[in-house]
Parts: C-alpha cells; structure tokens; sequence
C-alpha cells in the first residue's frame, strides 16, 4: 500500500472523535437541504456524499487520488461526478453551480485566496460559498 493510500485509509478513524463531538451535526445541518448543481472541493473521503438528497446533482473533486477512490466507494450509484481535479484550477465554466461545499479544505489548500476566486467563478451569481470549517 503506497503512503498517500495508507493516510486515506487511516483519516476517517483520525476523525472520528472531531465528527461525533461537532463535524456531524454541521454536515446536517448544510448537505441535506443543497438542491441544484452542487459542487463540493477537497472532498477527501466522501464524509457528506450520504447526507445529499436526490435533489442535489453533484459534482466532488478532490486533488489526492487515494482520498478520491474512498468517496467513490461512499457515493450511491449515479448520485455525484467524482473528478481528480485542483480546486485552484476549476475545469468547469463560469456559472456552472448553484452551491459550492468546501468542508475541512481551506485549511489544507495551498493557495486558499486562489480556491476561493475559483468557487466564485464557477458560482451561479447570487450563490453561497459554503465553507464548513470550524475555524
């Protein structure tokens, strides 16, 4: 097992403690009530692909191919997109989402000024950046 894939396969146990204490009730309370084309960056292991309802057309992406192949392993068939992709370069039109998701991510990105541009760009006008960090 390569190192990028042991780290994948050990983070959801690593948050076990942080999803019962707070995480769970916040993904609740956002990821149900999502409806449209929803894009969610920096999916990591697919903690909130459970919690769309079937009105949310999902599109994840995330940069590490390990943490990728543990969300599709999560997602109910034909329910999301998964996409190998940096959310500091978007490969999709400007407009093309009514919801943006970012949980736990803008504390791991490089650039978070330059994701954050991207999340606008791809915003339908008027639509909410939603970011689930407990910072």
């Amino acid at each position: 097992m390569r190192p990028a894939d042991r780290l994948a396969a050990a983070y959801d146990g690593a948050m076990q403690p942080l999803e019962r204490l707070l995480l769970r009730r916040l993904r609740l309370g956002l990821v149900p009530a999502l409806r449209g084309r929803v894009l969610e960056i920096g999916a990591g292991t697919g903690a909130n692909l459970p919690l769309y309802g079937p009105s949310a057309r999902l599109v994840v992406v995330d940069v590490d191919p390990a943490m990728l192949r543990l969300a599709a392993g999560r997602a109910l068939p034909g329910q999301a997109t998964l996409l190998l992709a940096d959310a500091e370069r978007l490969p999709f039109l400007p407009g093309s989402f009514d919801h943006a998701v970012a949980t736990l991510f803008f504390c791991s990105v490089r650039d978070p000024a330059a994701a954050a541009a991207e999340l606008c760009r791809v915003l339908r006008a008027n639509s909410p950046a939603v970011p689930l960090d407990p910072e």
